[in-house]
């Protein structure tokens, strides 16, 4: 089962939590989604294929596994997915962005766990996210729900109608 946080996070925040992991470990990007590569930064956004979605990995926690397309697998790798909130300002749209850890996975019929150090990273991870990115009202479809959101993004969803998306 896994375990996921999502949060709407402007470039700041972002720049400041890419900041903190990179000093807790290493960022694995896949571009293209076929070649892995270790990266000291964000990629700009829409600078490639994929740069929305990174691997965040630390070689402590074991070798990550490639699946058949090549890339890195991450139900079966000790990999926590970093999701970039996207923003699209021309089109009014904003997506979501979201730490996500599959804890346990099956092979072979037999249920496997991944090192409880790595359940531990994404923890402190998730514990940067909710202090840094406080918990916001939002109005999405009609309900209101509690995000973790920064406040400029808050603004722009409210002051401009922006649409969202999870």
């Amino acid at each position: 089962m896994g375990k996921q946080l999502g949060f709407l996070m402007d470039a700041d925040t972002e720049r400041s939590f890419a900041d903190y992991v990179l000093e807790e470990g290493v960022i694995v990007h896949q571009p293209n989604n076929k070649n892995q590569i270790f990266i000291k930064e964000l990629p700009k956004p829409f600078s490639d294929i994929g740069w929305f979605s990174l691997l965040l990995y630390k070689p402590q926690f074991g070798m990550y596994t490639l699946n058949k397309a090549n890339c890195i697998d991450p139900i079966l790798s000790p990999v926590i997915e970093f999701c970039r909130t996207i923003i699209l300002h021309e089109e009014k749209r904003i997506a979501f962005g979201r730490l996500w850890l599959e804890v346990n996975y099956y092979q072979n019929d037999r249920l496997v766990e991944k090192d409880p150090a790595l359940y531990e990273w994404y923890k402190s991870l998730t514990k940067w996210i909710r202090k840094n990115i406080p918990k916001q009202e939002l109005a999405i479809g009609g309900r209101v729900r509690r995000e973790h959101i920064t406040h400029s993004v808050k603004q722009i969803i409210e002051k401009d109608n922006y649409f969202v998306r999870y």
